[in-house]
């Protein structure tokens, strides 16, 4: 044969395979064998090139029976997902047939057992009678915070104070309050500037967790939501709740969230499974509970674009020696943080495994662990660490490439002590050298905590729940060379900010934000109100009603606090419009709620001179007939009334003019239901009342 015969027939056999070759699958999930999957999970495959048009999709239930599937091309072009009409049923097999031009793959997964949990149901509102209004009293005016914007403030706005022995960089702080477990009910998100002044703030009345801005222009909170669902929060720089984002399938968890360069959301959540643990460790349980990780990242669209757990990646045995493998509940990596790395790969920190890891966006695999307490557990050499390393670690993030920061909580150095760090991992050489630390002594804090390197240079530090000194920080900004910038602390040691960071920040409220609170000593239900942003406004308009979707003009101000005095028992809604400068309305705020149990009769002083007494019932509770006792300090015009529950009046028991001293009065009930009752006593231009409880 011919030299141009040979090679002819060398590109009519390879030429075709040169130009198209054969495509395959790097990842499946939910991946080959693995059990107590999602029924509501999706089915993700990653391909070795442009991913193909399928030609034949086979996915069957063994009690579902055949389900059918949309076929989903994310932003990824790698990448199919596979949507299911209908979720599968719990504790059943599911096989999966996928053919392409030139391909094709089969593999099967397991769905979990049995064992979701109901929400609890809200309540619903009460009724509607009057509302009146009257100024503020100074002692509730107060703003904790001084504020340049005229911002003002709830009552139970945390307290804090501000160092600055340097010149901190350019941008503002995010953090959010929280105490101890988690059991606040009133946590607030936080804006401030370098000077300590608040730019904005909201209200919850869960804890709040790792408040974050993004290069997508969002802002992203974790907290409790629909009953008590672990939710992430999408705010944009109007202050507007635009999304809300849960983890598909599993429970979310709220350590962390981050954005990823093309605007998809990279998430954590909590996968458990009961497993034998007996035939894993000597002693171990034989029906142990084993929470594992799941990282989730979802397009915009919540399409789940890449999953991955670490079932089926990490061994339960490769958590660190202190977490106790015979236990009847086990947390085996304890995620605290995800985040995307530079080259578009994922890092995450495992607290029980005092260690950090980085997985393979394409194929799952885990590229590297970085950390832990055991000598042979890390694949780097670690250079320059005097405390050799961390642990209990939590904010494991890139700051550059090949840079990376973290918060040492520090539980297992002599003694425990928590520090700001940053490494730089040379992944040829395989050496790990830090590259900035800093500490103060003494301060240590178990389970919080964020490290940062901001633009220019600095480290933001938050430091969670460190103890140790009365004047502890929450947040430190620490030059490269470790001078302390600036300083911020809340006044109650109770308040924690589970991370703090620092971001260039713009943002301009549309609307304004309205809290509503209840001061149940005085009766009055606090309205508080602020447009955030530069924009000035003339005055307010406040809006009351029974419904949160039918409200009422209730006043116009000029202030952005009041109080609201005479309201119905039970619900209690209201909103708030700003009316700026040139006379433009802005559209309604959020609609807040206060629950009142008092009847709303309004009970305050109004008059200087002697103080006027509440009216004392003898005896309560009673059957029928009672006695009304009350002092006048002088001679006046009398009222007593007595009121219902919901604000109605029941009786007229005098209006006369009486002398000063004491005074009583029978009370005949005949013929009224058994309830709570308020009696109210008018006189020298006061209000003063008291509850009594009939019975039968």
């Amino acid at each position: 044969m011919s030299c141009m015969s040979l090679l002819l027939a060398l590109l009519l056999l390879y030429g075709t395979a040169s130009a198209s070759p054969a495509l395959h699958l790097k990842y499946v999930f939910p991946v080959d064998g693995s059990e107590w999957r999602s029924p509501g999970t999706s089915i993700l495959m990653c391909f070795d090139g442009p991913a193909p048009t399928l030609e034949t999709v086979q996915v069957n239930g063994a009690r579902s029976g055949p389900v059918d599937c949309e076929v989903y091309r994310p932003l990824y072009s790698d990448r199919l997902v596979l949507l299911p009409e209908r979720e599968f049923q719990l504790d059943e097999t599911v096989e999966v047939r996928v053919c392409w031009r030139g391909g094709s793959f089969e593999w099967s997964f397991r769905t979990r057992p049995e064992g979701a949990l109901p929400l609890p149901s809200d309540s619903g509102p009460g009724v509607w009678e009057t509302a009146g209004i009257s100024a503020l009293p100074p002692a509730l005016a107060r703003p904790p915070i001084p504020s340049g914007r005229g911002i003002t403030f709830p009552s139970d706005f945390p307290e804090y104070e501000l160092l600055s022995p340097g010149t901190p960089g350019p941008g503002n702080f995010f953090l959010a309050t929280l105490t101890p477990a988690d059991l606040t009910t009133s946590s607030y998100t936080i804006i401030m500037d370098n000077s300590g002044e608040v730019l904005f703030y909201w209200h919850w009345i869960k804890g709040i967790f790792g408040v974050r801005a993004h290069t997508n222009g969002l802002v992203t909170m974790g907290t409790r939501i629909n009953g008590n669902e672990q939710s992430w929060l999408v705010m944009d720089s109007t202050y507007t709740f635009v999304d809300t984002f849960t983890v598909n399938g599993y429970t979310t968890d709220i350590h962390g969230i981050a954005v990823m360069d093309n605007g998809n959301y990279l998430m954590q959540g909590v996968e458990g499974r009961f497993i034998d643990m007996s035939q894993i460790v000597p002693g171990g349980n034989p029906n142990a509970w084993v929470e594992g990780l799941i990282i989730q990242e979802q397009d915009q669209n919540h399409v789940t674009v890449f999953e991955w757990s670490s079932f089926d990646h990490l061994e339960i045995t490769e958590a660190a020696w202190y977490v106790d493998l015979t236990a009847a509940v086990i947390d085996y990596t304890h995620c605290n943080s995800v985040n995307p790395d530079f080259d578009g790969n994922i890092i995450a920190s495992l607290l029980a495994f005092c260690s950090a890891i980085k997985i393979d966006h394409t194929s799952g695999e885990v590229m590297w662990k970085f950390g832990g307490l055991d000598a042979d557990t890390s694949y780097f050499q670690l250079i320059g660490d005097p405390l050799g390393g961390f642990s209990a670690q939590h904010d494991f993030q890139s700051s550059e490439p090949a840079f990376y920061t973290v918060f040492d909580n520090g539980r297992f150095h002599s003694p425990s002590i928590s520090r700001g760090l940053e490494y730089e991992l040379d992944t040829d050489l395989m050496t790990a050298t830090l590259t900035w630390s800093y500490q103060e002594d003494g301060l240590y804090g178990t389970h919080m905590g964020s490290t940062q390197n901001v633009p220019g240079g600095n480290y933001v530090i938050g430091w969670g729940d460190v103890s140790g000194m009365a004047s502890r920080p929450d947040i430190s900004e620490v030059s490269s060379g470790g001078a302390e910038l600036l300083s911020m602390r809340f006044t109650d040691p109770v308040y924690e900010s589970y991370t703090s960071y620092k971001f260039d920040w713009e943002g301009q409220a549309l609307v304004p934000y309205l809290v509503a609170e209840v001061d149940d000593q005085d009766n009055v239900v606090i309205l508080t109100y602020n447009v955030f942003g530069d924009k000035e406004f003339d005055y307010y308009r406040i809006w009351y009603g029974l419904s949160p979707d039918d409200l009422d003009l209730l006043l116009t101000t000029p202030e952005n606090q009041i109080g609201v005095w005479e309201l119905p028992m039970g619900w209690n809604y209201f909103g708030a419009t700003a009316i700026d400068f040139e006379q433009v309305e802005t559209g309604m705020s959020n609609v807040d709620s206060a629950y009142v149990d008092w009847t709303g009769i309004v009970e305050q002083e109004h008059a200087p001179g002697p103080r006027l007494t509440a009216p004392i019932v003898t005896p309560t509770p009673f059957t029928s007939t009672a006695t009304v006792c009350f002092d006048l300090p002088s001679e006046t015009d009398a009222r007593l009334e007595v009121f219902d529950l919901s604000g109605r009046m029941i009786d007229s028991v005098l209006d006369c003019r009486l002398s000063a001293g004491h005074h009583s009065v029978a009370l005949d009930c005949a013929g009224w239901q058994p309830a709570v009752y308020l009696v109210r006593l008018s006189a020298c231009g006061s209000h003063r009342a008291g509850r009594f409880v009939l019975t039968r």
